[in-house]
């Protein structure tokens, strides 16, 4: 399965060097089966993610944002005064965030940064404990 990456709903303005959203009418398109549709953004506001496109996705996953309200737009309207905020993520803690499922509450989690060669490797080695063979270190 290859994964394709969306840019996110909005586009840059030529003109003040900003970003605004794009139309709701152009609207999410129904992903074909075996496609993993991401988007992501430098700017959580409402005026960037709208809560009716963010709604759409089972799966919501806030880096470190600046505000409690930023961290919100992300996860969704309450989160943050309930403690599950990212503006409370040390600037240098990279990778982490706190990742929201459509069945659960928010949890802390870090991400790893893998290089081929080791993703490779994980995947024989995957490969060989599925098939109950030894796997080779």
């Amino acid at each position: 399965m290859h994964r394709a990456d969306a840019p996110g709903r909005e586009r840059p303005d030529q003109l003040t060097g900003g970003v605004f959203p794009l139309s709701p009418a152009a609207g999410p398109c129904p992903a074909p089966a075996g496609v993993i549709v991401i988007l992501a953004t430098q700017r959580p506001s409402h005026q960037v993610i709208d809560p009716s496109m963010r709604d759409l996705f089972g799966y919501r996953w806030a880096f470190r944002c600046t505000t409690d309200s930023s961290s919100d737009v992300v996860l969704g309207h309450g989160w943050a005064s309930e403690g599950y905020t990212a503006a409370s993520i040390d600037p240098l803690a990279r990778g982490v965030g706190w990742l929201l499922s459509e069945t659960g509450v928010p949890r802390r989690i870090k991400a790893a940064y893998l290089e081929d060669d080791d993703i490779k490797y994980l995947a024989r080695y995957a490969a060989k404990l599925r098939h109950g063979t030894e796997a080779a270190a």
